[in-house]
Parts: structure tokens; C-alpha cells; sequence
């Protein structure tokens, strides 16, 4: 048979005048509903009412009768044209797709997210009932009092899923992807229940398709790279018309184009790399995106293959990232992934002193003069830099002598925090029980030594006596990733470069430096030096300065990458909870994917409809993807080991 399939606010559904029910009789929810259709139409402003199409005998003289379903109100069949005439189509073999575009949406989607068009909120306040006329007309009833639902139809409330839950059937499916499995298509049998005409209903088996994605098969320690490959693949799936994909899939990088990124050939006389030219990087970097697409293909096509011949041209650009990625060490499956966005061209903030990239980016500056430095130093000492949350005095002076920020204004792809362990061991120990603990050097120095002992998760020295205490907190306790959200590094440039240059800043901004920090000028008039010592208030000579990188809502993608292995084999325990969203800027953005570590392997755990699977290369059984769950098995899956050992975490807004 054929299908029609209507998608709205990227959530994907059949829509045609059949009811699609299960071998029981009860009616599925991978199907727009009538009232759903009616309020799309009213909020996009396309007509569904027509007297042509209402025989001559109902009109005001003779009205229709009561309860009858012949209406001039357009059925599904006759919406899905208005909307196919008004928006195209497209065909995928024998399935129709009708897509509404965002820009029509955008507006109306508190509205369309509480009538269902939405892939969160997904839990239905009502179970559809076939009306009482010609069965082919489907009404919300409420699941608690049976009374028609006239509001909210769906929720992401889960505080009401009690009231709720006794009545909701595990075959009610939020249906979102834009493939139909024909074979699940039922034969007219005498399974067909009462309330349905066999010629209208349909039976369709629980949909197997997040089963079915191509895998990646694991060759010479790939993990660390197919995990994360995995992740894009079923972002650009999930959004082909999103930013990420359309960068990846649409376009090509020409001379003019390309970013940061080149690839390099060896020296004629054997002394390293030298960057290839313009041309010749953007020769071999086109090669890798297409054979980056291909992948994607089969990954579609649930085609399994490996990256061996991805590996083949990365080893043709060279250079000392991205030539590793050609060999058969295991490497850091965050560092590959950032690699990775430069090669794709993935657009992404302005570079800058730190690792994060995000469209806000502030630096305070310290000099050596500032009275309140050692206050500083204390507290980064005593509480870390992560955990600095206050640049003011006590009477509002800032403690800083400047600060600069950065707005990055620019349209990017996606935003990312590159966050390291020795900052998330400090948001642990200052959001735990575990800061009772902390001492003071000078106290610890009072100590014999025999009674303390350095903490190898905790990088700190503690006292012997309460090492039980310290891991019985590491074991029982979390913190939130919204914590992590926002961390602070610190630059120490108390001493000066192995080359004796020290560090200046300039605080006016029509002055600069010259290139070795020894003198200074005026920027209309460079070839005029001037010394330091008439630098005065423009500048000073920097001792610190801390950096802190901020998310915005700008981007439809968010990662975050923890850099939680401590050398090769040992990762830092500490569980992050609360991981499910994070708010920035007031915008929910949802978990739509990971990469975790366990025993020198990486492993990807991914979102399909409104489970999760896990996705494994599979070095020595081959690769494999099974259903974990709900968020909740998730979390609990193998020992909590999601929450201690996770690496990247993906997010995309709503």
C-alpha cells in the first residue's frame, strides 16, 4: 500500500482518511488525528471547509442530521491536498511526504507542542475513540473523567503521569521518523475489532526502525571515532533541514570557503610537515566530506560498513591531529569529534584562549599591582577556579583591573564547552560534603606526613583519617550538569615565557603591543614604538586573567565534551546527574545523545521516539544496537555507569 505522511515541527505521522489500529482494535498513535489537523489549519490559515463538497440536500432548509460524520469540513485525505497544493511534496518510493515548513510554525508552537506536534511532549492526556457515526471520525477523550479533552491534548508534565499511567497502553506510539515498514501492514482478518470498518483499518507491529540504522563496525580501535560518527548520523536523520545536516550534505568547501583547517605534506628534505597550499587542502578535505556522506548513506540504508577508507584520507591530510586518526591507536573520542567539525567545516564561535566555543566569551585581567591579588589567589587556591563567582568587593568595586567581552553575533552550526576533569573534581568537591574536608596547604604542611595521602580521583591532599568519609560521598553523591554549565579557567602568567617575554594587556583600544610584548604603539601609527614605561593607564603588566565561556541559545546543537580520562586508562569516577535537559537562556534543550567510556572503549547511547538504545562497534562480536529504554533505565543501566563515565553529551534545542 501507499502511505501519505504529513510533517509538522520535524515530528512525522501518516495522515489519510484509514484508521491505523493494532490487532486488538486499539487505535494508534503514528497517525494525525482530525481535531490535531483542524488546529494546524487554522494556525497556518489553510481553509478546510467547503460547501461544494456537501450534498444539496443538507443545507439550512434541511440541516444534517444529528451525529451524522457527513460534514463540509474537509476529511484527512482531503487536508493532506490543500496542504500538499499549498507546500509540495516529495516521494519516497511508494511513501508521499508533505512537509510544513518551520517558518510557519515558529509562531504557533506552544499551541502545535500541546496538541502533539512535538517529539517531547509526548504523553497524551486523552486515548482515541472512534466516534459514534460512520467510524472514521477519531475524538480525544480524557483518560481521568472521560469527558472530551478541549485544551491541552499532550503534556510534558510528568508530575500528572500518575493520574494517568493506569489508563495509557504500551501500543500508543509517538510515531517520528519518515519511514513506514510495509510489512507490518495487516490483512483484512477477523482480528479487525469493533470499532473499526475492516476497510479502513490497518495493523502495524511495534516499529523496529531505530533497530535498524547501519552500524559502524569496529576496525583497529575505531570506537573512539564510530561512536561519535554515530551521533552526527542520527542528528542529520533525525533534522535533515536543520543547520548541521544542510552544512554537511548540501554544500561544498571552494578556496574561499574553507576555514582554519589544512592538511600537510612532508618536507623535501625530511624536517616535519609543511601546510599544504589553499587549493590542495580543500582537495583532500572535499574528499573526506564525501566520503563522510556515503557513510551517512548506508548508515540510512542500514547498511553496516567501517571507516577504513574515511581513515585512508585522513592519513592523506596529515598533520599532527588528524594524521592519528589513520592509525590503530586508541585516542580521545572528544578530541576526534572537535577534529572532526573542522574537517566538516562545522561552523562554530570565533576561536579564542580557551578550548569552548560559545557565543559569549568573557576575560577578566589582573595585574601585579592589584591590591586584592593575593585575596584571588586565595580563593582560586581554596575553592578552584571553576567554582569563582564573584569579580566585586564587598563595597562593589570590581576586583579586576579589565574585562572584556565577546558576542559572537555570527549564525554557527553548533556551540560546544570543552570542560577539563580538574574542573569538574572542583564542582564535585564544592557541591558535595566533600568541602568539609578541604584543608589548607600551610595546615596540611603542619601534618605529619604519614597521616595524610593524596586523593588520585580528587588531585588533592586530604587526612588519612577521613578517607572513608571521602569515598562513601564519591560513591553516594552527583551533581548537577547545570553546574558544569558554568566553569571559569584561570591563566597564570606570574612568570615570564622561556624566551623572558612577559605578558602585557592592553586595556585601550587604540593601542597594541608590538610582537614580543617589548614595546607598544598606537595603532594609526605603527611605525612609532613607544617604551612601556610610558604605557601608564593604557595597559599593565598581567599577572592572571581567568576566562569564562558561556552557551547561548543561538544554536539548534549543543556538545559538551568532559575531559574525564586522567592519562590513557584511568577516568575520573565523579557522577554528573540531572542530564536529561539544561536551560540556556531560558530555552530548554533536550539529551538527544552520548558517548561513554568503559575498559578503553567508547560506546554511543542515542534517542529514537521516546526510548533509548545503545550503539556498540562491537571489537570481537560485531556491531550491535539494542533498546535500553525509557530515561529512566538509562540512568540505572549498568551501575549508573552513564552518570560516572559519560564524555560527550549532545543536545538540541526545542
Amino acid at each position: 500500500m501507499d502511505y501519505q505522511l504529513l510533517k509538522i515541527n520535524n515530528v512525522t505521522k501518516l495522515c489519510d482518511d484509514r484508521i491505523i489500529q493494532d490487532k486488538k482494535g486499539n487505535i494508534l498513535d503514528i497517525q494525525w488525528f482530525d481535531f490535531q489537523l483542524h488546529i494546524l489549519c487554522d494556525l497556518i490559515d489553510v481553509p478546510i471547509f467547503n460547501n461544494t463538497f456537501c450534498p444539496e440536500a443538507y443545507h439550512e432548509a434541511t440541516p444534517k442530521p444529528i451525529e451524522s460524520n457527513y460534514l463540509n469540513t474537509f476529511t484527512r485525505n482531503q487536508i493532506f491536498r490543500e496542504l500538499k497544493e499549498k507546500f509540495g511534496s516529495s516521494m519516497k518510493d511508494k511513501i508521499e511526504i508533505v512537509t510544513i515548513p518551520l517558518d510557519k510554525t515558529n509562531q504557533h508552537l506552544e499551541k502545535l507542542e500541546n496538541t502533539g506536534f512535538s517529539n517531547f511532549k509526548i504523553y497524551k492526556l486523552f486515548k482515541p475513540i472512534l466516534n459514534k457515526d460512520n467510524k472514521t471520525h477519531i475524538i480525544p477523550i480524557s483518560h481521568t473523567d472521560g469527558t472530551i479533552v478541549s485544551e491541552i491534548y499532550y503534556t510534558d508534565d510528568k508530575s500528572i503521569l500518575d493520574k494517568i499511567e493506569k489508563h495509557s497502553r504500551p501500543d500508543d506510539q509517538l510515531y517520528n521518523v519518515d519511514l513506514v515498514d510495509e510489512e507490518s501492514e495487516s490483512d483484512d482478518d477477523d482480528e479487525t475489532k469493533e470499532g473499526a470498518s475492516s476497510s479502513s483499518a490497518i495493523t502495524l507491529g511495534e516499529d523496529a526502525n531505530c533497530l535498524k540504522f547501519g552500524k559502524l563496525i569496529w576496525t583497529r580501535n575505531s570506537c573512539y571515532a564510530d561512536s561519535p560518527i554515530f551521533l552526527l548520523f542520527l542528528r542529520m536523520f533525525q533534522n535533515p533541514t536543520g543547520t548541521l545536516a544542510r552544512n554537511i550534505l548540501e554544500s561544498y568547501i571552494t578556496v574561499d570557503s574553507v576555514n582554519d583547517k589544512r592538511c600537510f605534506i612532508e618536507n623535501a628534505d625530511g624536517t616535519g610537515y609543511t601546510a599544504e597550499n589553499n587549493a590542495k587542502s580543500v582537495e583532500i578535505l572535499n574528499r573526506i566530506r564525501i566520503k563522510f556522506r556515503e557513510l551517512f548513506e548506508k548508515f540510512k540504508k542500514g547498511t553496516d560498513t567501517n571507516i577504513e577508507e574515511l581513515r585512508a584520507i585522513f592519513k592523506e591530510c596529515r598533520g599532527v591531529t588528524t594524521g592519528k586518526w589513520s592509525g590503530g591507536v586508541i585516542q580521545d573520542s572528544d578530541e576526534f569529534l572537535l577534529d572532526l567539525f573542522r574537517i566538516l567545516q562545522i561552523k562554530y564561535p570565533p576561536e579564542n584562549s580557551n578550548m569552548s566555543r560559545t557565543n559569549r566569551f568573557t576575560e577578566y585581567f589582573f595585574s601585579k599591582d592589584n591590591s586584592e591579588l593575593d585575596l584571588i589567589n586565595k580563593m582560586i587556591r581554596e575553592y578552584g577556579d571553576s567554582n569563582f563567582n564573584t569579580f566585586k568587593s564587598g563595597i562593589g568595586k570590581p576586583l579586576y583591573d579589565d574585562r572584556r567581552e565577546t558576542i559572537n553575533n555570527n549564525q554557527v552550526d553548533v556551540q560546544y564547552l570543552d570542560i577539563q576533569y580538574i574542573s569538574i573534581i572542583n564542582k564535585f568537591i564544592f557541591h558535595t560534603d566533600i568541602k568539609q574536608y578541604i584543608h589548607s596547604p600551610s595546615d596540611l604542611a603542619a601534618i605529619h606526613q604519614n597521616k595524610t595521602y593524596f586523593h588520585d580521583i580528587l588531585q588533592r591532599q586530604f587526612k588519612k583519617k577521613d578517607r572513608a568519609h571521602l569515598e562513601r560521598i564519591i560513591k553516594s553523591k552527583s551533581i548537577n550538569i547545570m553546574d558544569i554549565l558554568d566553569v571559569k579557567n584561570d591563566v597564570n602568567t606570574t612568570e615570564p615565557t622561556d624566551s623572558g617575554i612577559e605578558t602585557y594587556h592592553m586595556k585601550d583600544p587604540n593601542y597594541e603591543f608590538n610582537e614580543d610584548n617589548t614595546k607598544f604603539f598606537k595603532k594609526d601609527e605603527p611605525e612609532k614604538l613607544l617604551e612601556l614605561g610610558e604605557l601608564g593607564d593604557k595597559g599593565f603588566r598581567q599577572v592572571l586573567k581567568i576566562e569564562h565561556a558561556e552557551l547561548d541559545n543561538q544554536s539548534e546543537d549543543i556538545f559538551i565534551f568532559l575531559r574525564k580520562l586522567i592519562g590513557n586508562d584511568q577516568l575520573v569516577p565523579l557522577k554528573i546527574d540531572n542530564i536529561e535537559e539544561i536551560s540556556v537562556d531560558g530555552t530548554i534543550y533536550k539529551l538527544n545523545g552520548l558517548v561513554y567510556w568503559k575498559n578503553n572503549h567508547y560506546m554511543t547511547m542515542f534517542k529514537c521516539h521516546n526510548n533509548w538504545y545503545k550503539f556498540d562497534d562491537g571489537p570481537g562480536t560485531g556491531p550491535n544496537i539494542e533498546l535500553i529504554g525509557s530515561f529512566q533505565h538509562l540512568m540505572n543501566y549498568e551501575n549508573n555507569i552513564i552518570k560516572k563515565n559519560t564524555t560527550i553529551y549532545h543536545y538540541v534545542r526545542q
